[in-house]
């Protein structure tokens, strides 16, 4: 405050903490002017406020803490997060998809930025082109897809889901993406396909009957020679 007392005279404002007697810390916002000066340009005349901040200063304290900690948690998952507006440009994304994007085309997109990189195919700009305007005019949904990740040397699944945005009036402003690496389910899914397609290749080679029944009795799988003794055949 000892600024507000030199001459030209300007609005002077700081913050601080004020100890009381109880041993309880106060937040004060103190704000003061010069109003009136001699001919030696010494303050005669000022004014100033003082004001207890301490209830917005622990609810602002309590905004960052909550912010910070979503941030971290956003940041902290290797699944994709971006929101786009209306016209495709970002708003704002996780680490994970600035990650993602700066692999591909050698730096991350900037809030504001066409989501739609030059780096890749047309091709693949047009699919998520018809991915974004099926959100804004239809609304919520998901699509399996392909990603290709350079720093990987095969292909990943993905599962990305869409979801509008809208204002308080109920406008529509945006969408929200999130996109989860899917890869360990599907190559699960295929491992378990082949591993039924080799049982059964095994199965029918044999000569005995071979087959898996549920509790109630019903056939759940037979090979070609239950057919053949019993003349049994799935329907």
């Amino acid at each position: 405050m000892l600024q507000c007392l030199q001459y030209p005279s300007k609005d002077c404002s700081v913050q601080y903490r004020f100890l009381q007697k109880n041993g309880e810390f106060k937040w004060i916002h103190e704000k003061g002017k010069v109003l009136k000066w001699n001919e030696a340009k010494e303050p005669l005349v000022m004014y100033g406020t003082l004001q207890d901040i301490t209830e917005k200063k622990s609810f602002t304290t309590e905004l960052h803490r909550v912010k910070n900690n979503q941030e971290a948690m956003i940041n902290s998952t290797r699944d994709l997060m971006w929101s786009i507006d209306l016209d495709f440009k970002l708003i704002t994304a996780n680490t994970a998809f600035h990650e993602l994007v700066k692999k591909i085309q050698g730096e991350p997109f900037n809030e504001g930025d066409s989501v739609f990189s030059t780096s890749v195919p047309s091709s693949i700009t047009e699919k998520w082109k018809s991915y974004y305007t099926k959100a804004i005019k239809t609304g919520s949904f998901s699509v399996k897809q392909k990603i290709q990740d350079p720093s990987k040397f095969w292909t990943t699944y993905g599962l990305t889901s869409f979801d509008l945005m809208y204002n308080k009036e109920g406008e529509k402003i945006g969408i929200t993406c999130f996109s989860k690496d899917i890869t360990s389910e599907i190559l699960s899914q295929q491992v378990l396909i082949s591993a039924k397609e080799e049982m059964q290749k095994i199965m029918d080679t044999s000569l005995d009957i071979i087959c898996t029944l549920d509790e109630e009795g019903y056939f759940l799988s037979i090979n070609r020679a239950v057919n053949d003794i019993w003349g049994y055949a799935p329907k």
